[in-house]
């Protein structure tokens, strides 16, 4: 089963998000594992989620986590955590470029265990089918071709932790 949680304005961010996420477990008391996932600033969402449920002891339900185009912060550290973590990027995407550096800081606040993935080519976009797609963001392979590289990868991920 996958649950797909619109977010007004495409922004996942703060207690709205984490709200709906709840929301969505609780409607379904028969899932008991939770893989939770978000493209942008919704991984980065997904990501602090799971932060604040791990920080409140309430773990056994996340099985993990698989975040795309963005990446966690310092007030959000799961470094110490086992969670398995899958991270994909495009390397032709903007946060990969443009905020490298800051990219590169935000490796250490993830498990050592984490996977990280490079789509080469990929760009931001690519990780979804969006109305908000840049143009201005160079395009070296299809949204398609983006898909199957990193879907076969999540796939491949959720199969080695269940």
């Amino acid at each position: 089963d996958v649950a797909v949680v619109p977010m007004p304005q495409y922004m996942a961010l703060g207690e709205d998000a984490k709200n709906r996420a709840d929301a969505v477990q609780a409607a379904h008391p028969d899932i008991t594992n939770w893989l939770m996932t978000g493209h942008s600033m919704g991984g980065t969402a997904a990501g602090q989620y799971v932060y604040d449920k791990l920080d409140a002891d309430e773990a056994e339900k996340i099985i993990g986590l698989v975040i795309m185009g963005s990446y966690m912060d310092g007030d959000h550290d799961l470094s110490d955590q086992t969670i398995p973590v899958l991270m994909l990027y495009g390397t032709e995407e903007r946060i990969a470029n443009a905020d490298k550096d800051k990219y590169d800081e935000a490796r250490a606040y993830l498990p050592a265990e984490a996977i990280h993935f490079p789509v080469e080519d990929g760009f931001h976009f690519g990780f979804c089918f969006s109305e908000n797609n840049r143009e201005d963001e160079e395009q070296l392979i299809t949204h398609q071709a983006q898909h199957d590289i990193h879907v076969p990868q999540i796939v491949s991920f959720i199969q080695s932790i269940m």
